[in-house]
């Protein structure tokens, strides 16, 4: 059984959206959601323009996930469209740790086969038919294969948790969790929006 899996069974309360808030608070003094949200928000038109510099096959990826935002100008869409973006331009892959997948009985079982050999991301399942810029029917977060919390309504609060437990999950009693918290700054996250710990990095 995965570490992580384990660790789920025997702390359950950490595996919710409060207590991850309140964990990753304690850890850094930086209230995790309204930050993550926040500065995702003011700084998505920056990273637009940094986007618009990247060349090659990332700049055509990022081309194609920001024109959903002229099919969908909501900010769930934005903010969406902004994290994929962001991972093209740390990682240059698109699907590196946000990954799309649509419900449908000929894919599920491959689909679930596949969520299981993830190591690490967000996923979001959408039904049939619907484009990228719809409703998603589920947001998850993955780690070490397993779904570790469900229906977080969109893609920006699954980025937020799924930073939120790194962070808690390299402290304390899972010290050995095998992914440490240097995979923040790999996601690139962090530093993109400023996330650092500390009371003098908030915004007012």
């Amino acid at each position: 059984m995965p570490f992580i899996a384990e660790f789920k069974n025997r702390c359950p309360a950490l595996f919710s959206e409060s207590q991850v808030n309140a964990e990753f608070t304690l850890i850094t003094t930086v209230p995790l959601f309204s930050t993550f949200m926040s500065r995702l928000d003011h700084y998505s038109s920056q990273l637009l323009r940094v986007f618009k510099k990247k060349g090659g096959t990332a700049r055509h990826d990022i081309d194609v996930i920001i024109a959903e935002m002229d099919m969908n100008p909501s900010v769930e869409v934005r903010r969406t469209c902004i994290l994929k973006a962001l991972c093209v331009y740390l990682i240059e892959k698109p699907d590196s740790l946000i990954k799309d997948y649509w419900a449908t009985e000929d894919t599920g079982i491959d689909a679930m086969t596949e969520m299981e050999r993830l190591a690490l991301g967000v996923y979001i399942v959408r039904h049939d038919g619907v484009d990228a810029s719809g409703p998603p029917e589920d947001v998850a977060v993955v780690i070490e294969g397993c779904t570790v919390l469900r229906d977080l309504r969109e893609v920006a609060n699954g980025c937020a948790v799924l930073l939120g437990l790194i962070y808690c999950l390299s402290q304390g009693a899972a010290i050995h969790f095998r992914i440490s918290s240097e995979s923040v700054y790999g996601i690139g996250w962090e530093q993109a929006l400023h996330l650092s710990a500390g009371p003098q990095k908030q915004t007012a």
